[in-house]
């Protein structure tokens, strides 16, 4: 072979035999990048986990009942002194009411004020009353209810100033946060005094912070009594009740509710529809047929009616009331008409339906059947309505 060919050979053999063997220091000053070593490769010790999957379609969620509007907006109860049951109500149901009324501030013909017995227990009341909330009316009432004592009072406005300035140190004195003014027996000639001293207490209570309700006696027909002008009064008070649980004559119920309706139709066209509240009975009619005498028993003596008789118990859909007979111990026949849990929401969600009565106003505290409350909680929107119970808010009529 050429001599020249053995010299190409070794030229091209060098950089392979540089590679096999020991790598070369680079030469001093080269500008050379150093090597880095290749991580090893590791392989999981577990399989990887699969991806993770979408969740299954659910079906859309059913859409929540919408809440129920309460159809109450201002629960009275009135509150007497004499009655234990009353008291008990008191401790029971105050956290169910927004107003307490004790009917335990009297005046009399020289426009002096009495309060009724038993001062540690009324102020038990406030006590108990406040300390859940709600308000304490003092109500005031003609002493007997005795019409002389209006033209007395109402016929002279000195009378009338002082009178009123006593009524206010009193519940000033108390710490009440309103009056409940029920001067009962208020005919045409007492108007002009009547609407003077409503204006005058208004304007001296709420000058005080304080609020005026008014309870009036109201007309067969449903209308006020002669010498009551809603209007004019409506102008002053904060609210106005009809007492409509005084219905006569004859053996009747003392509250269908024609005249509950009658009542309300007047009301809430006189006044603005927040200020009108309707009266009711929590108690029954009870007429002995032999003697022509007339009771009104609580809803505890008709449970014990109802106990001891077994009578028949009937509803009168025109009235709202139920009525039952019986047989006393003496044999006397007694044919009587009351109204209970089922009858005072009937009657409610009409006058609401019809009229939009949204306040009234319970005579008396401890008279009624407990059972009342539940569904009056749920009427005020103070308690969900329960589905399984046999009230509803809904119309039943």
């Amino acid at each position: 072979m050429p001599r020249a060919f053995h010299l190409v050979g070794l030229l091209l053999l060098w950089p392979l035999a540089a590679i096999a063997g020991e790598p070369s220091a680079p030469a001093e000053g080269a500008d050379v990048l150093p090597l880095q070593p290749v991580e090893e490769l590791k392989l999981p010790l577990e399989p990887a986990a699969p991806p993770e999957l979408l969740p299954a379609p659910q079906p859309p969620a059913e859409e929540p009942a919408p809440p129920v509007k309460p159809m109450l907006r201002t629960v009275k109860g009135y509150y007497v002194g004499y009655a234990d049951d009353s008291f008990e109500a008191v401790r029971r149901y105050a956290s169910a009411l927004d107003i307490v009324a004790g009917q335990w501030l009297a005046v009399d013909r020289a426009g002096q004020i009495k309060e009724a017995p038993d001062f540690a227990r009324n102020d038990e009341v406030r006590r108990i009353v406040h300390a859940a909330g709600r308000k304490v009316y003092t109500c005031v009432i003609n002493k007997d209810f005795d019409r002389g004592v209006l033209t007395s009072i109402l016929s002279s406005a000195a009378r009338r100033s002082a009178t009123i300035d006593r009524i206010i140190a009193f519940v000033e004195k108390k710490g009440d946060d309103g009056i409940d003014l029920d001067f009962e027996g208020v005919r045409a000639g007492h108007q002009a005094g009547y609407t003077a001293f409503v204006k005058e207490l208004s304007e001296k209570l709420h000058a005080r912070g304080k609020e005026l309700s008014i309870a009036l006696d109201v007309t067969w027909g449903g209308a006020p009594s002669p010498g009551l002008d809603y209007r004019v009064l409506a102008q002053y008070a904060d609210s106005i009740m009809p007492m409509t649980y005084t219905y006569g004559p004859g053996r009747v119920p003392h509250s269908p509710i024609s005249y509950l309706e009658q009542a309300a139709k007047l009301g809430v066209r006189s006044m603005a529809p927040e200020k009108f509240m309707i009266g009711i009975g929590v108690y029954g009619r009870d007429y002995n047929l032999r003697t022509g005498q007339r009771t009104h028993p609580n809803a505890q003596k008709l449970q014990a009616i109802l106990a001891n008789h077994s009578p028949k118990v009937t509803l009168n859909e025109k009235t709202l009331t139920k009525t039952l007979s019986y047989q006393d111990a003496s044999g006397h026949a007694h044919l009587m008409h009351f109204d209970d849990p089922e009858t005072i929401r009937a009657k409610l969600t009409r006058l609401a339906e019809r009229y939009q009565v949204s306040a009234v106003g319970f005579w008396r505290l401890g008279q009624e059947d407990p059972a009342m409350w539940d569904f009056i909680q749920v009427a005020s929107g103070r308690k969900r309505p329960n589905e399984t119970a046999s009230y509803s808010i809904r119309s039943a009529w």
